[in-house]
């Protein structure tokens, strides 16, 4: 009983720290989207279009932060964030960052895409805990 007890702890204890690394990943992956977000509505206001490529706004698409390792991109006015492949649980999952506001884009919406829920933070989760 007690070496079962003690592998459903190690198990547990082993999916937090995965789910915590990955939560971890994203926040970080979020927080270096901010520039992009700031890039892609300056481009927005001059060009009254959104950018189209990552490269419209003059930057790299591969981002390496606090261990997230990501690339860039637009697509619709969308940005969308995609994993490294060597990013564990992570690996080649999206974000998708959407602008919401109706005349100034107050904030970024990150509920889509195809991170699984256990990792988002809860301002990603498309529905309130």
């Amino acid at each position: 009983m007690a070496v079962l007890t003690g592998a459903i702890f190690i198990y547990f204890a082993h999916r937090l720290a995965v789910t915590s690394q990955a939560r971890q990943h994203i926040v970080a992956a979020l927080a270096e989207a901010k520039s992009v977000e700031q890039a892609a509505l300056d481009y927005k206001e001059a060009n009254h279009e959104w950018p189209e490529s990552i490269y419209d706004v003059h930057l790299e698409p591969h981002v390496t932060a606090h261990g997230a390792a990501f690339n860039t991109d637009f697509s619709d006015g969308q940005l969308i964030l995609t994993f490294d492949p060597d990013q564990d649980r992570l690996a080649g999952k999206t974000l998708i960052l959407k602008p919401s506001g109706s005349v100034i884009i107050s904030d970024w919406s990150c509920t889509d895409g195809t991170v699984d829920m256990d990792y988002r933070p809860k301002a990603c989760l498309p529905y309130s805990l």
